[in-house]
C-alpha cells in the first residue's frame, strides 16, 4: 500500500494525536488506581488505630450474662402465669351434654 504525498501530511498528524489520547487513557487508569490504592490504605490505617466495639469481659461478662438470663426467667413467669390466667373456659371441666 503506497501512500502519497498528500496522504501523509494527514495521516501523520493523526497517529501522533492518536498516540497522545491512548497515553492519556492508560495515566488516567493508573491514576485511579493508585488513588483508590491509596484510599484503602488510609482506611485499613484508620481501622487499625480506632477502637472498634468492645465487648466485656471476665467478671463483668458473667454479671451481664447472670442479669439477662435472670430478666428472661421473669419474663416467661410472668408470661405464663398470664397465659394460666387467660385460659380460664367457662365449658372447661363441666360436662356437656349435647344430645340432638
Amino acid at each position: 500500500m503506497s501512500l502519497k504525498f498528500v496522504e501523509l501530511q494527514i495521516a501523520l498528524p493523526k497517529t501522533f494525536e492518536a498516540g497522545k489520547v491512548s497515553e492519556q487513557h492508560q495515566q488516567q487508569a493508573l491514576l485511579g488506581q493508585e488513588l483508590a490504592s491509596r484510599a484503602h490504605q488510609k482506611q485499613e490505617a484508620r481501622k487499625r488505630t480506632s477502637v472498634s466495639e468492645s465487648s466485656p469481659t471476665g467478671k463483668a461478662k458473667k454479671e451481664a450474662v447472670a442479669h439477662r438470663t435472670e430478666s428472661a426467667s421473669q419474663e416467661n413467669n410472668e408470661k405464663n402465669s398470664a397465659k394460666v390466667n387467660d385460659l380460664t373456659h367457662p365449658f372447661a371441666g363441666h360436662l356437656v351434654d349435647f344430645k340432638g
